[in-house]
């Protein structure tokens, strides 16, 4: 058959990963300008309530001290963007426009998951950085969560978020389990498997994993603050190079990750048997 007999008919539809950031992350929606510049906040005290003795009367040097306050945090835009370049012969504006926006959001979880991770976009915090304390090595994953968990139950108050490759799921067996949509461990504490960590991959001080280990995080709660998808260039026909005929349409959107007191790492290196 002849080229030009081809019929045109839709491209298979994309789906983001399952079980990904997006799926353990509280997602707010902003339209402020400013706000999707950077933004800051006040944390609540890392460490747990304390106590007043039990005694009556009441010791006169009793005092109550006052937990230490964290410092105020920043964070500062992950921004993503989808492309498609065409020939105005097959397609649209429009339509090219839609498939630069397909091409953003079936990807964007992967793409945010990598920057969370890396900081390529300038971004902060990220989970890779000359604060992330490294907790060692562990080769079972019980013995990987554990260790997780003994920090995180000392250091922290409130339920933490373990960031996993997806590529090491798999090697977790029963230790995770699928709650509504959401992937955890037994004792229900999120997990995100980000296809985006697995293109990572890399320890607190940017080493690559050795071959067939991972690095594994754990942080306080997320929340990511998502601006509206804006299209490239505005007006689109400023997209179109009338000397090749060629329309390039993008389509951008910009979040920001917040967490504060906990981004801890630890090696997986999981063994057979």
């Amino acid at each position: 058959m002849a080229v030009g007999a081809y019929v045109t008919v839709p491209a298979p539809a994309r789906q983001p990963h399952r079980y990904g950031l997006f799926s353990a992350a509280t997602i707010v929606d902003t339209t402020t300008p400013h706000e999707q510049m950077g933004v800051q906040w006040s944390p609540l005290p890392c460490d747990r309530p304390d106590y007043w003795p039990h005694d009556c009367p009441t010791p006169p040097d009793a005092t109550k001290t006052p937990t230490t306050q964290p410092p105020t945090q920043h964070a500062l835009p992950i921004t993503i963007y989808g492309s498609f370049e065409c020939r105005l012969v097959g397609y649209s504006i429009t339509e090219a426009t839609a498939r630069a926006r397909e091409h953003l959001t079936a990807g964007e979880q992967h793409a945010v998951e990598y920057a969370l991770w890396t900081g390529i976009s300038n971004n902060t915090p990220t989970l890779t950085g000359a604060d992330t304390l490294d907790l060692g090595t562990a080769s079972c994953p019980a013995a990987l969560l554990a260790r997780l968990y003994a920090h995180t139950d000392t250091h922290f108050v409130g339920e933490p978020l373990i960031h996993i490759p997806r590529a090491a799921v798999p090697w977790f067996g029963d230790q995770l389990v699928r709650d509504n949509g959401r992937l955890t461990t037994k004792l229900g504490t999120p997990v995100a498997a980000g296809a985006g960590y697995s293109e990572a991959n890399t320890g607190p001080t940017g080493e690559p994993a050795p071959d067939g280990a991972y690095w594994i995080y754990a942080t306080g709660p997320i929340v990511l603050r998502r601006g509206p998808i804006h299209d490239v260039p505005t007006p689109a026909h400023q997209g179109f190079n009338t000397r090749t005929n060629d329309f390039t349409a993008l389509s951008e959107r910009r979040y920001l990750a917040m967490w504060d007191c906990l981004t801890v790492a630890a090696l997986f290196t999981p063994r057979c048997g």
